[in-house]
């Protein structure tokens, strides 16, 4: 090998065996043949992935974590609310008000600072009872997100003009205000509430959109946590509480700049055991344009928990993303609804036993975010209404949960980005496979069967106008490797016997 083929970036040097690119600039006399060829004419191997439908083997039971950011309530004139919508595809949670406008904000619900926080008169509920009989007719689980401050601090920030806001200017009292607003939602303090809410969320990126300094959030969040645990206390229908949501992503750090703020969220958690404060479960927002990014943040933040002796503690992922990157200004609703899909889906396989309790990742919705061109979808539903296909995995995710929850095998996360798993039944009978492909090649996968076990039926789920439509297959199909298309999911379910 020549020497400059190390630094000659037309150039590529790959194992003459296996075909695969080599890293290294110390090479060994025993190492195989190595060639030095040009970039354009390299083509990598295609990765092939294999899983093994096992009726004994159990990793656990498997979550479908559907989730959305906002909820069915559109904020928007030209787009229907979609709430009947969500529940029919099975959505599990939904977390709101974030950029859903300011008409249910702290600050719009509470209008005066110098008013008294345990006085309903104090309060105008109407436009959140508004959102929360929308949202009601979801069914799913629901995460409020305190927002913001308070005193009208609310605004959109540039240059993306996300909702945000600033630092409370007295926690005590505004926590006190958070601690009646949830009174009013689960107990029907000053009047009836059309639903109820499970978490609540202190609060959304309280270190950038929320305008605090860590030390400012800290004790906003001591305060918020002492309020509602006391709420808690005298309820019969509590809250979980959220902390930190700060979004985390990968990067090389230094002692001045760390993208996957583990150092950050180490000190809160610090903070939160010193002063045995309520925590439900640490919000993180991971941000990446490949699945396989967020995976490595949420692993990140498991290992931090153990180390922190939390083991247990549940990681909630009230944002996640993007494949905004992957799409192009003018592309079709329903091809950026099954990049949506091909994405969640590799996210949800591979985070399933890194204690992940729920998942909201993309909106269903529109947002009230200004200037935002008008469309008649979203990556969700048209607007008529009709599920795409972001929607749809949502729900036979669901169901193949249902009848078959039982995770027997798994890929192994690696960057290229695709992700399968294999489930059973409990009584091993019935089987499914779900494969996803976020990337630009084509990626196989072969499934084995035990040799004592026969096909005794197989069928292909697709998508159509709007509808789950069951494809038969022979069991011939299932014994060659199965491809799967760029950017596509293949979920099949069957029979053994």
């Amino acid at each position: 090998v020549r020497p400059s083929a190390f630094q000659n970036p037309n150039e590529i040097l790959i194992d003459a065996v296996t075909g695969k690119p080599i890293t290294t600039k110390k090479l060994t006399l025993s190492q195989r043949p190595i060639l030095a060829i040009p970039q354009r004419l390299y083509k990598p191997p295609i990765p092939q992935y294999t899983l093994t439908l096992s009726p004994k083997k159990n990793l656990g039971r498997f979550k479908p974590l559907n989730g959305v950011y906002g909820s069915g309530y559109s904020p928007k004139s030209h787009f229907p609310h979609i709430s009947d919508a969500l529940k029919d595809c099975h959505c599990q949670f939904i977390r709101f008000p974030q950029d859903d406008g300011f008409r249910f904000t702290l600050a719009t619900i509470f209008p005066n600072i110098k008013a008294a926080a345990d006085s309903p008169r104090s309060y105008n509920f109407a436009p959140l009872d508004e959102y929360l009989r929308e949202a009601a007719k979801t069914g799913a689980a629901a995460v409020w997100t305190a927002l913001y401050d308070i005193g009208g601090g609310d605004h959109w920030a540039p240059p993306a003009f996300f909702q945000a806001g600033r630092p409370p200017r007295n926690p005590k009292k505004w926590a006190q205000v958070v601690k009646h607003i949830v009174m009013h939602i689960n107990d029907n303090w000053g009047g009836p509430s059309p639903r109820r809410i499970q978490f609540v969320e202190c609060y959304n990126e309280p270190m950038g959109l929320g305008g605090c300094n860590p030390k400012q959030y800290f004790r906003l969040y001591a305060e918020f946590a002492k309020a509602l645990s006391d709420f808690n206390a005298n309820t019969k229908h509590p809250v979980k509480l959220l902390g930190f949501g700060e979004p985390v992503h990968l990067g090389p750090s230094s002692p001045k700049r760390d993208p996957s703020k583990i150092s950050l969220a180490k000190e809160f958690i610090q903070h939160i055991l010193k002063n045995q404060l309520q925590l439900d479960a640490l919000a993180i927002h991971p941000y990446a344009s490949s699945p396989y990014h967020i995976y490595l943040l949420v692993r990140r933040y498991r290992k931090m928990l153990q180390k922190q002796e939390l083991p247990n503690l549940p990681l909630a992922l009230t944002e996640y993303g993007s494949i905004f990157s992957h799409t192009k200004r003018d592309e079709a609703a329903e091809s950026v609804s099954y990049k949506l899909a091909a994405f969640q889906t590799a996210v949800k396989i591979w985070i399933q036993n890194l204690g992940v309790c729920l998942a909201t990742g993309a909106r269903a919705a529109p947002s009230a975010i200004p200037n935002r061109p008008k469309r008649n979808w979203t990556p969700f539903f048209k607007k008529d209404k009709t599920p795409l296909p972001a929607a749809l995995t949502m729900k036979i995710l669901s169901q193949l949960s249902k009848q078959t929850p039982v995770i027997c095998d798994t890929t192994q996360p690696d960057a290229n980005c695709f992700a399968a798993v294999a489930l059973r039944s409990k009584n091993s009978v019935s089987f499914s496979v779900i494969a996803s492909n976020f990337s630009k090649q084509k990626r196989y996968l072969t499934l084995n069967v035990p040799q004592n076990r026969i096909i005794t039926f197989a069928s292909e789920v697709q998508f159509k106008d709007g509808k789950i439509v069951m494809t038969s297959i022979t069991p011939e199909t299932l014994r060659k490797p199965l491809t799967v298309k760029p950017y596509r999911l293949r979920i099949i379910v069957l029979r053994l016997r």
